[in-house]
């Protein structure tokens, strides 16, 4: 069961939900272009000697990397209920927020050409206090704003009286 789930609220319940972006596995497939790079354009005899271990550190730090990738996508978690917004990373070092939505003070995304088109990007929340927590490479951070704002608006709705509302 995620975290998310199993650190809800009585009667809360999950909006919208994210994950980390697959394409931080990109940056893994360097190591192993790398290593064709070196397989097949390095055949001079002072490299030969050196090009097999070469290629195996490069296939080594290829691995290692695309674990690391996995267990960041894996553990980590963004959420909007409808009373919170929930956010978890990390595996052994767990960072966790967990926002009400009355305290959040605004959402910024933070997008570059590749992240508008691939749809990833950083995510801050801004909370009372000032507090900006940046959460990077998230999935369709600009879905994950639209969803927090609705919500907060809806909060600040149901918590004005109604006689002071506007008809």
């Amino acid at each position: 069961m995620s975290y998310v789930d199993t650190h809800l609220l009585p009667h809360e319940k999950v909006v919208y939900k994210t994950r980390i972006t697959a394409w931080i596995y990109a940056q893994s497939f360097i190591y192993i272009a790398a290593a064709f790079v070196v397989e097949f354009f390095y055949n001079q005899n002072a490299v030969e000697s050196r090009k097999g271990f070469v290629i195996a550190f490069l296939i080594l730090l290829f691995i290692l990397s695309i674990l690391g990738c996995y267990i960041k996508r894996s553990t980590s978690e963004f959420a909007v209920t409808d009373k919170r917004i929930i956010i978890k990373t990390g595996l052994i070092r767990r960072n966790s927020l967990e926002i009400f939505l009355r305290q959040v003070e605004g959402l910024y995304v933070d997008q570059g050409i590749l992240g508008r088109i691939l749809r990833y990007g950083t995510l801050s929340i801004i909370g009372t206090g000032g507090t900006k927590e940046p959460f990077q490479f998230i999935d369709d951070p600009m879905g994950f704003r639209y969803a927090a704002q609705t919500q907060v608006a809806m909060t600040q709705d149901a918590s004005t009286e109604p006689s002071a509302r506007v008809p």
